[in-house]
């Protein structure tokens, strides 16, 4: 997606597994933030989550918001969401983060340090 502050690239959140698909969207079109509307259980949330946001943000030098599915726990036999929408810095530090309710992350990023950590 072109905006006015950069490309923004999306995918779901099975592709953020794959470290190559991120890296076309970060070379090929020149993405600053790549956005991984997810659902990840509760075991590969636990084991996979942090570690694979922080991993696509430095594998692509991006900003990478991850965007989680809040947990309903009012009703424990259903499917149950990890939480824990996160936005981490091109150099993998995490800025923003909810739990695991529903809510809303508003994190400023700055778009130059994505250029600093491609120079």
């Amino acid at each position: 997606v072109e905006t006015e502050y950069g490309n923004i690239g999306l995918g779901i959140c099975y592709d953020i597994r794959f470290p190559e698909y991120s890296m076309i969207l970060a070379k090929k079109f020149n993405c600053k933030l790549l956005c991984f509307p997810s659902d990840f259980s509760l075991p590969t949330g636990a084991l996979h989550w942090n570690t694979l946001l922080k991993g696509r943000a430095v594998d692509c030098m991006s900003y990478v918001a991850g965007c989680q599915a809040a947990r309903n726990v009012d009703e424990p036999d259903l499917f149950q969401a990890w939480g824990h929408s996160k936005v981490v810095t091109p150099w993998g530090k995490p800025l923003g983060t909810s739990g695991i309710k529903e809510s809303i992350i508003y994190q400023d990023i700055d778009i130059s340090e994505v250029d600093a950590c491609r120079a």
